[in-house]
């Protein structure tokens, strides 16, 4: 084998201005990559935020700190709080007609643990 090639073209060869260029292209590639990369995040953090607020149950607003303490006579503050302002956003089914629901109260006893075997079921025939 001979060097060069018998089918070499040295006008094939790119010049450095031509690398240079290349250069250029993956640098500035490189950079608009990372620039959607960071478009993305914030549009997806943007867009967790907005989902926050408009689907039911979520809310901005940090939990309470430390357990309350349970008073059954009592209206239980979320059950309280849960129709105040008076927005009907028109959604239907979920109207109680003016009636609370009763707070959740503890069990009269507490549960005991078994002496009995686990029982297992298996799909198999």
């Amino acid at each position: 084998m001979s060097y060069p090639p018998p089918d070499y073209d040295p006008s094939a060869v790119p010049s450095a201005g031509a690398a240079r260029a290349r250069d250029r292209g993956l640098t500035r590639i490189r950079g608009l990559t990372g620039w959607i990369a960071a478009a993305a995040v914030a549009g997806t953090a943007a867009l967790g935020a907005v989902y926050t607020h408009v689907l039911p149950g979520g809310s901005a607003s940090p939990a309470p700190a430390g357990p309350t303490a349970h008073n059954p006579a009592a209206p239980s503050s979320s059950a309280a709080t849960h129709r105040t302002g008076g927005d009907d956003d028109g959604e239907e089914g979920d109207d109680d007609g003016g009636a609370r629901q009763p707070a959740l109260q503890s069990p009269a006893q507490a549960p005991t643990p078994t002496q009995q075997q686990p029982q297992t079921t298996t799909g198999a025939s």
